[in-house]
């Protein structure tokens, strides 16, 4: 069997480079995750500790050399500093899939950073992970994950009703799918 087809990182783009984080952006990961803007749009239940973060890092290096999840920093040029984070995860070569997930400082929101590193990673995986389709899951209550998506191109594929806890309600999660063929808009 052949090694899987390996993403050429780092990926650019106009204003972001992205790149398999190091421990020297185990700070701005931190920052990013305890704000509560973002916990709320993410499991809440998630141990997002200073040594988490540390072993989440080194975990994705180690799945990214192995090409089955990249998980990058996005790097702002203008500051060289982490604004957040895409994922190509469980990415299944033989069907050629993966997943897409993503997540930002919330005082980049609205700046279009993240429909920016979204695109560029998307794009890198149908050109040179040769994928034929990229899925991606968001709450309901995120409109801004929402729009970003379909913005891109992704379809709504359905729903998965009652899909998660947040505290003391259930939430359904919002499928979307992309497809090779589809129209990847840029921002």
């Amino acid at each position: 069997m052949r090694p899987p087809r390996r993403l050429p990182l780092p990926l650019g783009s106009p204003r972001l480079t992205l790149r398999l984080p190091t421990l020297a952006d185990s700070e701005d990961y931190f920052r990013i995750l305890s704000a509560p803007e973002v916990r709320r749009l993410m499991h809440p239940d998630e141990p997002w500790t200073r040594e988490h973060v540390r072993a989440n890092i080194a975990r994705r290096r180690r799945e990214a050399r192995e090409g089955f999840r990249y998980d990058l920093a996005v790097e702002l040029r203008s500051i060289h500093r982490v604004v957040g984070r895409v994922a190509l995860k469980g990415l299944d070569h033989q069907h050629r899939r993966a997943e897409l997930a993503y997540w930002f400082g919330p005082w980049y929101w609205g700046s279009g950073l993240a429909t920016e590193a979204t695109y560029t990673l998307c794009r890198a995986a149908f050109r040179d992970l040769r994928l034929h389709r990229i899925d991606a899951g968001v709450f309901e209550g995120n409109p801004r994950s929402i729009a970003l998506l379909e913005r891109l191109g992704f379809q709504r594929e359905g729903t998965l009703r009652e899909a998660f806890r947040d505290g003391r309600r259930w939430v359904a999660m919002y499928q979307y799918g992309l497809l090779r063929e589809d129209p990847l808009l840029p921002s």
